[in-house]
């Protein structure tokens, strides 16, 4: 079966909702978790990002610049569709397993 951006998208939904029973719990809130799926001129990809940590202002009145982890899963037509899923649990594993944002120097 070739992977369309329709089951992509279906594939990756599906994964956000049932990050309880995967992961052991749901990804903190703080960390601004999101997952999407596009397409690219020859391929799809799956993008995981969060806030990874927040780097202090310069000015103590100013907010504080958010440094992102990102992860990019690239996908074609005839991806397995089993390796793409434990490749999206491993990477949701990762951010589950990250210690929550925190201001650095």
């Amino acid at each position: 079966m070739k992977i369309t951006l329709d089951y992509l998208k279906g594939i990756v939904d599906a994964l956000y909702y049932a990050q309880t029973p995967l992961l052991g719990g749901e990804i903190e809130d703080e960390k601004e978790f999101e997952i999407n799926a596009y397409r690219t001129a020859f391929r799809f990809e799956v993008r995981l990002t969060s806030i990874g940590n927040y780097r202090r202002a310069k000015i103590e009145s100013d907010f504080h610049e958010i440094i992102r982890y990102r992860q990019t899963i690239n996908v074609s037509e005839n991806s397995d569709v089993c390796k793409l899923v434990k490749d999206i649990i491993t990477e949701m594993e990762v951010i589950y397993k990250m210690e929550s944002p925190e201001v650095i120097d």
